[in-house]
C-alpha cells in the first residue's frame, strides 16, 4: 500500500476512502477487476492492522463492511466480493 498505516487515524482514513471507492465502483457491474483489487485492500488493512483500533472504531468499521456487503447484494452480487469482505469483517472482530 502507498500509504504506511502508523496509526488508528491512518486506518480509518484509507478504510473510508476504500469503502467510499467500492460503493462507487459497485454501481459499474463490468467493474469486476476494480471492485476486486478495492475489497482485497480492504481485507488485507483490516488483518494487517486491526490492532490500532479502537473498540469503537472496530465496531464503526465492521457496521460499514455489514452496510458494504448488503448493498453488493442489492445492486451487484458476487459471492466472492462477498466472502472477501467477510474475511476483512472477521480480523476485525478478533
Amino acid at each position: 500500500m502507498a500509504n504506511e498505516v502508523k496509526n488508528d487515524i491512518d486506518f480509518m482514513l484509507m478504510f473510508g476512502n476504500l469503502r467510499a471507492a467500492f460503493l462507487d465502483a459497485i454501481k459499474d457491474a463490468d467493474a469486476k477487476t476494480l471492485q476486486t483489487g478495492i475489497v482485497v485492500k480492504i481485507a488485507r488493512l483490516c488483518k494487517e492492522h486491526n490492532k490500532l483500533l479502537t473498540d469503537n472504531e472496530k465496531k464503526t468499521c465492521i457496521s460499514n463492511i455489514d452496510e458494504m456487503k448488503n448493498t453488493l447484494k442489492k445492486v451487484n452480487s458476487d459471492s466472492f466480493l462477498d466472502g472477501v469482505l467477510q474475511e476483512a469483517r472477521i480480523a476485525l472482530e478478533k
